[in-house]
């Protein structure tokens, strides 16, 4: 993970400390460190981050975009910037390397396209 997540996770575990000493008896969460959870620790029910998306969205005026999007934004950004796709994979969760070839294809056909300007700085024709 990039060092400013790391970083954002390590504040938000002081935090969860902090909220389950608070709480005592009352947290609800075990030693679970869930980040989405109701404030005692409990985790959310699985449509509650999409709904609290769509509430932020409305509140800063943010474009109409998916939670699930956000993946799909990932994934072809570290396409663009030419990280191996075997890394990207893994980000990503999929089984195998191909299973993100096959859905994020099409962006990598994008890249592919672009990379016949590179080849022509190779052009016999054209000395460098």
């Amino acid at each position: 993970m990039p060092d400013f997540y790391m970083d954002e996770l390590a504040k938000y575990y002081r935090i969860w400390k902090k909220e389950k000493l608070l709480l005592g008896d009352a947290w609800e969460g075990g030693d679970h460190q869930n980040i989405f959870h109701s404030g005692k620790g409990m985790p959310y029910y699985y449509t509650n981050p999409t709904a609290k998306w769509a509430k932020t969205k409305k509140m800063y005026g943010l474009k109409d975009v998916r939670l699930h999007d956000l993946r799909y934004t990932m994934v072809a950004l570290l396409m663009k910037t030419g990280e191996s796709l075997s890394a990207i994979q893994r980000r990503a969760g999929h089984a195998s390397a191909r299973t993100t070839s096959d859905i994020y294809g099409h962006v990598s056909k994008k890249l592919e396209n672009s990379t016949v300007k590179h080849f022509n700085h190779f052009d016999p024709r054209n000395p460098a």
